[in-house]
């Protein structure tokens, strides 16, 4: 199919040069091949780069937890005598009873660290995991918008031949009318049928146009390519051995990141409990006194250490919230994958009805409508059928035909829903982020 939305060349050339040689692949290929879409994806899609910019955050968050913390440098200036002084000192001027005082101090985090490095390594898993569900769900969005292209052409593609092949007919039976072989009033409802025709094309293309538009924003390049009922029946694709569901679904991004999210929120309660460690504040600072009139040494170094007393904040409240966000994750997620497991059971029993059904129109339904069809012409051609009989036929084919191709969308509908359900999208996103599955 020729490319159907204004200005697409220019946006074919911007594609051709963001992905640079070679060509990016047709989007029949990519509608079969969710591995390679993947990987277009994971190069220009800006959702993607979002969690990806997540991810660089998350892993500067890691290393932040393990800076020490910053000594503390402290200068100090006393002795400055604050009217008569003290006669028995000699002379109150600064350069006689002043001391200067340079310190450091440095904070030891006892039971802290590891915790705290412990939880953002598990955000920084979680990010990776959030990552694939991103590109996943990207893929899974350009199937289905590359999909619903694919049905709504075809479809347009067979009401267009219906409509040539009924403008035939129109124009066959006008040389009947005007050699008076056919009346007026028959004329005329064969010409309000194709009148009905040309209608129903006018608004499959419209409805084509706005689905190659809605495509091609999701892939960021034009979507009409190849794409028809061919590309409809081998899009989405299953593999050949039924995965195991429950481990499916566990496998799936989002409960992956779900439970490193957990993990995370566990460390961040075991960091809020270690406050009631206390850590200490150890300290050395140099003082120079010019008191030494009084006996005062002149020069002294003094070490120091402080601990805080952990009566207040013992750090319950900020566990128990930690713990309960934990809690409330691991319940959203077993809710995510039991209604995730009715949702590929309805698929399953949906796709193989749709199979049974596409096996009986193809085989039996169409070709006995075929057949009726064809007959119907022969005795209207002979004046033993009516002009009604004809149209009611014509209509009963057609009516099949796009029955037949409504039902193989909808099989395409479900394999896509299955391969979301089943993280099918979120191991082509692995393969193409080359994160590993768990």
């Amino acid at each position: 199919m020729r490319c159907l939305v204004p200005g697409c060349l220019g946006a074919a050339l911007v594609s051709s040069l963001a992905a640079a040689d070679p060509a990016p692949p047709a989007p029949s290929t990519l509608l079969s091949d969710p591995a390679q879409l993947a990987a277009g994806l994971d190069a220009h899609d800006a959702n993607v780069s979002a969690a990806m910019s997540r991810l660089d955050a998350a892993e500067a968050a890691r290393a932040q937890t393990g800076v020490l913390p910053n000594p503390e440098l402290s200068l100090s200036y006393a002795g400055l005598v604050v009217g008569a002084g003290n006669p028995m000192n000699g002379s109150t001027s600064p350069g006689n009873t002043t001391n200067v005082t340079v310190g450091a101090t440095e904070l030891v985090e006892l039971g802290k660290r590891h915790p705290r490095q412990e939880a953002a390594s598990a955000r920084i898993d979680a990010a990776r995991e959030d990552l694939v569900g991103a590109l996943g769900t990207r893929v899974s969005a350009a199937i289905t918008a590359m999909g619903k292209v694919a049905y709504l052409s075809a479809r347009h593609d067979a009401l267009t031949v219906n409509l040539d092949s009924q403008k035939k007919i129109l124009a066959l039976e006008k040389i009947r009318m005007d050699h008076q072989d056919l009346s007026g009033d028959d004329y005329a409802r064969l010409e309000l049928e194709t009148e009905r025709l040309e209608l129903d094309v006018a608004r499959a293309d419209a409805d084509l146009r706005q689905a190659a538009v809605a495509c091609e924003a999701t892939l960021r390049a034009p979507c009409g390519e190849g794409l028809g009922a061919d590309a409809l029946e081998h899009g989405a694709p299953l593999p050949d051995a039924t995965p195991d569901v429950d481990h499916a679904l566990e496998g799936r991004a989002a409960a992956v990141s779900s439970r490193d999210q957990q993990t995370a929120l566990g460390y961040d309660a075991s960091l809020a409990h270690n406050r009631r460690i206390p850590d200490p504040t150890v300290g050395v600072s140099y003082t120079h006194d010019n008191l030494t009139i009084a006996g005062n040494e002149p020069n002294t170094v003094m070490f120091s250490v402080s601990f805080p007393i952990a009566v207040f904040d013992r750090g319950d409240h900020d566990a128990a919230a930690s713990i309960a966000q934990a809690h409330a994750l691991a319940a959203d997620e077993l809710a995510d994958r039991r209604e995730a497991r009715g949702a590929v059971d309805a698929l399953v029993a949906q796709k193989q009805y749709l199979e049974t059904e596409i096996e009986r129109l193809s085989s039996v339904s169409i070709p006995k409508s075929e057949k009726i069809l064809a007959d119907t012409h022969k005795a209207f051609d002979a004046g033993q059928d009516s002009l009604s009989d004809l149209i009611l036929a014509e209509r009963a084919h057609r009516e099949l035909t796009l029955e037949l191709l409504e039902a193989r969308y909808d099989l395409f509908t479900a394999r896509s829903g299955l391969r979301q359900a089943l993280g099918l999208d979120d191991a082509a996103a692995r393969a193409a982020t080359g994160r590993s599955a768990p």
